[in-house]
């Protein structure tokens, strides 16, 4: 199941106020705006229209990491038990400390991009 956004998150929800999406983890409607993906009691990513938050609630564990690099279009990673991550756009690649909250742009899909410069051109 492909959730990096929260267009993909509302396709999958399909007007409902959850829905589970993996193992202890679920889709949640928290308003008109927003839609968190849930692990156990933490919500690991809030989405938004044009960005998304990541969040580990004090877990960082291999399933939180595992959920966001899964649920976002980030990629973190670890290395000597500290977090790291990785973020590419269509315009820009960056590594950068882990910190909680932190807010990542959505990238848009290939099709999305294509659809731009024919509309361009």
């Amino acid at each position: 199941m492909q959730c990096k956004n929260y267009r993909q998150a509302e396709s999958i929800l399909k007007g409902r106020d959850k829905k589970k999406v993996a193992n202890n983890t679920w889709l949640v409607r928290l308003g008109h705006d927003r839609i968190g993906l849930k692990l156990h009691t933490t919500f690991v990513v809030i989405y938004y229209l044009r960005y998304c938050t990541l969040h580990t609630g004090g877990w960082k564990t291999v399933t939180t990491k595992a959920r966001i690099n899964d649920f976002s279009s980030a990629n973190v990673w670890q290395k000597k038990g500290d977090w790291y991550l990785s973020h590419v756009t269509e315009d820009e690649q960056y590594d950068e400390d882990f910190e909680e909250g932190m807010k990542i742009r959505n990238s848009p899909s290939r099709m999305e991009v294509l659809k731009s410069m024919i509309a361009s051109a």
